[in-house]
């Protein structure tokens, strides 16, 4: 949103390409259309810029940053276009004069401002995709105009640009640079401004991992990217740009923010107590906060207000007012909070919600208006059973629009988990999670059970890690998520509201009428609380995956949908690009035969799902391990035996239509220990083994001893397979997830033992893409020589977080072609009719690209997170040492 000079109309871009107009204090509520980009060029895809003259309407002129579809050299595109005056202000599309152009595709940044000194800023981003970091290569390049502020004269003409160089911009006279550049090393300076008063000029720029970046920009300045990330080191090795690096005014942390958006500083009169604060905000968390600044150092910094909003840009009128812009399409304001200061009223007791009565044995009792709900496909939480609630508020029920259904605001999910006695009533409860829509968004927050039981208490936003004692069961290790993790699951590409819909309702009869088929929809539609559904399209009905009287395939698709689809969907976080919400198709959901992309826990010829042999399936194993790679990633940290037994059972029974594979022969129950080792050699071994202990089809004599060899193994991929079969006081200490580099490092590494490590079937597989001299596979970089570029931490660092760095050359590249087979690897070459990719399995692979539907770069790196999480300290330093012998 920006202003016109000496008019009291605003103007707001739509991304598409629509440029609207309207009075800034006009209530008629008839905005005008000034400007539509694809009048400019019907290739145009979006618009991220547009500003006014600064002599205007005596030099009715206006300038705009729109992009074109597709990764471009030119694809961002600056131009001018003159202005008609007469009758309604409108912008003349055949007046286009280009004055530059840079490379399109990811970062675009595209925001325009004209400085004090009359000159026109512009900003531009890294232009690439957000992994690996800075991609092109260009933060930290002058010879091209990417990753930068521009400064140029717009009023005058120079060697044969439409624009001038001003003669003081800082890099005139640097061979090789671009002069146009005023400062650099941004990675995406998502909105830009001048203080209207003292001239400085404030950039917000996008982090990549850690980090969100505002910057108070110096002419020249050098800030960092992709060297620095703000404070955090990216890559530290990259060769370095003209100047020192400069800090950023200040930074926030992904805990806080996660996609900055830079504001104004405020100028105007209705807020005094803001006058001279820089106001700014986040597009993720809604976060708006002031920043004031002497020159030289911070003052302070308020968080101003926790908005419900998508804050993708602010605006500013001619009188200093400032405006909030919601992606959703709505304009705000900022007033003073009448309630500031005073104690919040959000219930942090159970009690205090107004969902349940507490009974005097401690029984949570739902009030009137709240109503139970069962749901078909349960999820697994640790052996836990869950009781659930919706409550609407009063007269209140769901609507459809479009085939969705949307919530009333105020409405609540609630979910109480906890342990079952042996009558079957939950006696322990752990905790209850509320999932409240506050008529913008979805927000969670979890309740902590007392042990006494007579209330819960609201945990921390930050969620915190607990032991909890179960009578007649050993210590439960349990997760009580952060309210960011809640939504992690509950993310709108999932739908948000996972239990309550129709897949999952419809398949439920009413508690005790087993003969009524579809009781509890038909109870909730007599209820009120359901939206007319009379003229909607049905939708699949999941299956309950402990019903035997239905099919294997339903009962194992419904069950993946309930514990693995929020995550593994298209768009929703999954880094395995595998889809298993249960109304996609099976032949596209990317799991048969499909390349794992996280590696084969020493697995030979395994891919994601093998047909007919669930031992070279890697979800099959994934979901029977412990540890790291263990699925479902949140929620779980235990085995399920049944929902483990089911997805064999549908692996296993898979058609020779979708290329099945023999399994090897059983092993019977009566083996000698010799058989014992042998099977233990494998990790395929060790997950019949495994598989044999959980179905109980080894003699429970037996069973100890197998497991205790089994957990022994010096093969981590073995061992996360029997740590469920070993007593809690047994079990080896091993790094975990989250862990302190001193852990490793102060340990004395041996370079044989990593050898052995580095070459292991299974456990950390390093050998199965990178050489060694003569040894391993040449899929990733060759580490013949790693030990000769960086020392302990930096080797540590670098398997221990390998997305934080990912060179050019390993950037991993999607290619879907028009008969649905996909290639994933690294680009070879690029000509005018064929992408060349290396991939696990082949070389080179050529796909023409008229054969191509889709191309992508994806983000993240194809070597394995984590992959440390289950060695011991010191098998992690035995790795480090072996790493840096290769000299």
């Amino acid at each position: 949103m920006i202003s016109a000079p000496a008019s009291d109309r605003l103007f707001v871009l739509e991304l598409s390409g629509k440029v609207y107009s309207f009075q800034t204090n006009s209530t008629d509520g008839k905005p005008e259309l000034f400007l539509d980009v694809k009048h400019l060029d019907s290739k145009s895809a979006q618009v991220f810029g547009l500003v006014f003259h600064p002599k205007f309407p005596a030099n009715p002129k206006v300038y705009v940053c729109y992009i074109l579809g597709g990764d471009l050299a030119d694809g961002s595109r600056v131009s001018e276009l003159k202005v008609e005056l007469n009758g309604k202000l409108r912008a003349i599309p055949e007046s286009e004069k280009i004055l530059l152009t840079f490379r399109g595709g990811g970062h675009n940044a595209g925001c325009l401002r004209f400085g004090p000194d009359g000159f026109l800023y512009i900003a531009t981003g890294d232009a690439a995709a957000p992994d690996p970091p800075d991609g092109f290569n260009t933060g930290q390049d002058v010879s091209d105009l990417l990753s930068s502020i521009l400064r140029i004269d717009v009023n005058a003409q120079q060697s044969g640009k439409a624009y001038r160089i001003p003669e003081d911009n800082p890099f005139v006279n640097l061979a090789g640079a671009r002069p146009e550049i005023f400062a650099f090393g941004f990675r995406n300076p998502w909105k830009m401004s001048f203080d209207k008063v003292r001239g400085d000029l404030w950039v917000g720029d996008v982090g990549w991992e850690l980090w969100e970046m505002i910057f108070r920009v110096q002419k020249g300045g050098n800030y960092g990217w992709s060297i620095m990330e703000g404070p955090h080191k990216v890559r530290e090795s990259g060769k370095k740009g003209p100047g020192p690096i400069l800090p950023p005014a200040i930074s926030h942390s992904h805990s806080e923010a996660a996609s900055i958006t830079g504001g104004y500083v405020y100028r105007g009169k209705l807020l005094k107590e803001l006058i001279g604060a820089y106001i700014y905000g986040d597009w993720e968390t809604g976060k708006i906060w002031a920043l004031r600044h002497d020159g030289s150092r911070i003052i302070s910094v308020t968080e101003l207000y926790d908005a419900p909003y998508k804050i993708i840009s602010f605006g500013e009128d001619n009188y200093g007012e400032l405006y909030i812009l919601d992606f959703a399409g709505s304009i705000y304001g900022l007033i003073p909070n009448p309630v500031a200061g005073k104690k919040s009223e959000f219930p942090t007791r159970i009690s205090e919600t107004g969902l349940f009565k507490i009974s005097g044995a401690g029984e949570p009792l739902p009030m009137p208006g709240v109503y139970p709900y069962e749901v078909s496909a349960e999820l697994w939480t640790d052996g836990a059973t869950a009781q659930r609630f919706i409550a609407l508020p009063e007269n209140s029920a769901l609507a459809l629009s479009n085939g969705n259904w949307w919530f009333p605001s105020n409405a609540v999910l609630a979910r109480t988990v906890g342990f079952t006695n042996q009558s079957g009533k939950l006696s322990r409860r752990i905790e209850t999670q509320l999932l409240h829509f506050d008529g913008q968004g979805w927000n969670g927050y979890s309740y902590e059970w007392q042990a006494n039981q007579q209330d819960a208490i609201l945990v921390d936003k930050n969620g915190r890690d607990a032991e909890i004692s179960i009578p007649g069961r050993d210590v439960q290790a349990w997760r009580f998520h952060s309210r960011a993790e809640c939504l992690r699951c509950h993310n709108p590409w999932a739908g948000n509201v996972l239990g309550f819909n129709e897949p999952q309702l419809k398949g439920v009869s009413l508690s005790g009428t087993k003969n009524e088929k579809q009781g509890q929809w038909k109870q909730l539609e007599r209820l009120g609380l359901l939206p007319d559904l009379t003229n909607s399209v049905a939708k699949s009905v999941l299956s309950k995956p402990s019903d035997r009287s239905l099919t294997t395939a339903d009962r194992a698709r419904s069950y993946l949908h309930a514990n693995c689809a929020h995550c593994h969907r298209e768009h929703a976080g999954g880094s395995v690009l595998s889809y298993l919400n249960f109304d996609m198709p099976l032949e596209k959901a990317g799991l048969l035969r499909a390349v794992p992309m996280r590696g084969q826990f020493g697995i030979p010829e395994s891919s994601v799902v093998t047909p007919g042999d669930p031992f070279s399936s890697l979800l099959y194993y994934r979901i029977v391990k412990s540890g790291t790679g263990h699925m479902p990633y949140l929620g779980s940290k235990h085995v399920d035996p049944l929902g483990a037994e089911l997805v064999y059972e549908w692996i296993a029974s898979m058609s020779s239509a979708l290329g099945k594979r023999e399994m090897a022969p059983a092993i019977s129950s009566g083996f000698s220990a010799d058989t014992v080792g042998t099977m233990l050699n494998t990790v395929r071994g060790a997950m019949q083994l495994s598989r044999m202990i959980s179905t109980k089809q080894i003699d429970p004599a037996g069973v100890d001893e197998i497991a205790r060899k089994g957990y022994a193994s010096s093969n981590p991929a073995v061992r996360d397979l029997f740590k469920a079969f070993v007593p809690p006081d047994q079990r080896i200490e091993v790094l975990g997830a989250e862990f302190l580099p001193g852990q490793v490092l102060s340990h004395a590494g041996d370079s044989e033992r990593g050898r052995a490590i580095f070459f292991q079937e299974g456990g950390v597989q390093c050998y199965s893409c990178h050489r060694v001299q003569n040894e391993g596979y040449d899929f990733g970089p060759d580490l013949s020589r790693i030990g000769a570029k960086f020392q302990a931490p930096d080797l540590l660092e670098h398997v221990r977080n390998p997305e934080k760095i990912v060179d050019a050359t390993f950037a991993t590249h999607r290619i879907e072609t028009v008969d649905e087979t996909v290639y994933t690897g690294f680009l070879v070459s690029e000509s005018a009719t064929e992408w060349v990719l290396r991939t696990v399995n082949s070389p080179t692979v050529r796909i023409p690209k008229s054969q191509v539907a889709k191309h992508e770069k994806q983000s993240g790196s194809l070597m394995p997170g984590q992959l440390l999480q289950n060695l011991t300290a010191q098998e992690a330093a035995d790795l480090v040492a072996f790493l840096g012998s290769l000299k």
